[in-house]
């Protein structure tokens, strides 16, 4: 069974949770979570008005997909992922570069 690991990530959002669970279930791969809350802004990324501040957000990947392949099934899909009555936005960042010169992407799940 799919899963997600939220590797030492702390989202005190239940719906965030539930929808990152029910990507995992749904794509059959597990999720793996890259940032969750967070105890202040950052100077790069989530900055004073993010709702990683208020444990709104996740950022993530699907095992064993692109971003691109993953966010075109979340798409896909959404009716089975997202709960009714809820909003959410699905960011998909990238690429983005770190201080190396690699390239990376990740997504941000925002209930709204």
């Amino acid at each position: 069974m799919a899963s997600v690991n939220f590797n030492g990530q702390n989202i005190t959002d239940e719906e965030v949770k539930n929808v990152l669970q029910a990507i995992a279930e749904v794509l059959g791969r597990n999720v793996n979570v890259t940032s969750g809350n967070h105890r202040k802004p950052l100077d790069v990324g989530a900055g004073k008005g993010s709702p990683h501040l208020h444990g709104r957000a996740a950022d993530f990947h699907v095992q064993g997909l692109t971003d691109e392949i993953a966010y075109q099934k979340i798409k896909k899909f959404h009716e089975s992922i997202f709960a009714r009555g809820y909003g959410y936005q699905l960011l998909w960042h990238g690429p983005l570069y770190r201080n190396d010169g690699t390239t990376y992407t990740y997504f941000t799940l925002l209930p709204i």
